[in-house]
């Protein structure tokens, strides 16, 4: 059947992270498809994924939650209008047609919440809340460092640091800094929110935040990896607090050449956190900072405006000509367009447009792009023959097949 309908691929075996997972709609109509036989035809119906890819299914009305099947047994025709979500239970080699569970009933399919609920479903995002048990390893709040973080760390409190993230992000997990060493060299430092002091190998938390892979960022809503006590509190480096951090150095000289460097655990003191605009109105030079009015990012500690406005136009040129190099050595320049949503007051979209990458993002972009490709370097030489890669799995022969039949 495959060899003739290349089309049709029967599950053979359920995929281990979507376990068969399938979004669609009702229909009130018995139905299976001709030629196949479930049983009576009033004991089925009909499932219509909204994956044009996916055929259409059949479910058993016994095994519809209690609501949906009282309401399909009531004749209740807006049943067809909401989102159902669904597990594919059986699909037979020979067969055109699975068979699917209803696992639960999302919504009508034109609101907002209900399609969010849809997607999260079907790429297996987790969007429950943190278990008791997760919650338990977090540190008492308010929480303080340790004296003895101070003592085995080095301390880059008095070098100026700060955060360039959107203007309404919560958890500030990254800082840069820089600093003069002489005349023609600069010392550029990023620095990672150390997450390890507080999530240890193998904890209820560590075991949660592997499930979850990442943070995810849905219209006006996060679903954190780690909790908000971690991410947007002790972790995020915050201006005006001392906070741990894992940080890398690198001596540059104005031509953009690194000349030193150095890696290891550290204690930060962020001074502010302008936004990605705030950066670029700097770069741009039109920020000036003795002009009345102007709203600045709010300064803490020993620094002032003046050294944030020097040290952000430093760091800008210092930058481009390392992404000039970066070009030049033959890296490639990808450029994927970003689709920004403009949402109303209800949280639905009106309007879109493309959004406009900045210097003040390809500033950013360089100096973690520089301190991945340093920590490869240090990795590979440390450990030759087990070096982490990224990989990707080697392509589906099908596929091949199709596109070279195309």
């Amino acid at each position: 059947m495959m060899s003739c309908n290349p089309s049709e691929r029967p599950i053979i075996r359920s995929s281990p992270r979507r376990r068969g997972a399938v979004i669609g709609l009702l229909a009130l109509n018995p139905w299976f498809p001709e030629g196949e036989e479930y049983g009576r035809e009033l004991d089925y119906v009909q499932l219509i994924p909204t994956n044009s890819k996916l055929p259409m299914m059949v479910i058993t009305v016994e095994s519809l939650p209690g609501c949906a099947k009282e309401r399909l047994i009531n004749g209740d025709v807006s049943i067809e209008r909401e989102l159902v979500a669904a597990r594919i239970e059986e699909w037979k080699e020979g067969s055109v047609c699975p068979k699917a569970q209803v696992i639960r009933m999302l919504g009508r399919a034109e609101e907002i919440g209900p399609q969010i609920s849809a997607v999260l479903f079907e790429h297996a995002i987790r969007a429950a809340d943190f278990s008791p048990e997760s919650l338990s390893c977090l540190p008492e709040a308010p929480w303080k460092i340790p004296t003895e973080e101070y003592e085995t760390r080095k301390d880059l409190r008095n070098t100026c640091t700060f955060t360039i993230d959107p203007a309404s992000a919560t958890d500030l997990d990254d800082a840069i800094s820089i600093e003069k060493v002489s005349e023609k060299v600069f010392r550029i430092g990023v620095h990672i929110a150390d997450v390890s002091r507080f999530v240890l190998p193998d904890t209820a938390l560590d075991r949660e935040a592997r499930i979850r892979s990442t943070s995810v960022y849905i219209p006006q809503h996060k679903l954190p990896m780690l909790p908000p006590e971690l991410s947007e509190e002790a972790c995020s480096l915050v201006p005006g607090e001392d906070r741990l951090a894992f940080s890398i150095t690198w001596d540059i000289d104005d031509t953009g050449n690194i000349t030193g460097r150095w890696i290891g655990r550290s204690v930060i003191h962020s001074c502010c956190k302008p936004s990605y605009d705030d950066a670029q109105d700097i770069i741009d030079g039109g920020f000036e900072v003795d002009v009345l009015g102007k709203t600045v990012p709010k300064l803490h500690g020993q620094f002032e405006l003046k050294d944030v406005v020097d040290s952000l136009r430093s760091l800008h040129g210092i930058t481009k000509k390392m992404r000039e190099i970066r070009l030049r050595n033959g890296a490639f320049w990808i450029e994927t367009p970003k689709l920004v949503f403009l949402l109303d007051e209800s949280g639905n979209p009106y309007d879109s447009l493309l959004g406009v990458r900045k210097e003040s993002s390809y500033l950013v972009e360089e100096l973690m792009l520089l301190a991945n490709r340093s920590v490869a370097e240090v990795i590979s030489k440390a450990f030759p023959d087990c070096a982490l890669l990224r990989r990707h799995a080697e392509p589906m022969s099908m596929k091949l097949k199709e596109f070279q039949e195309f």
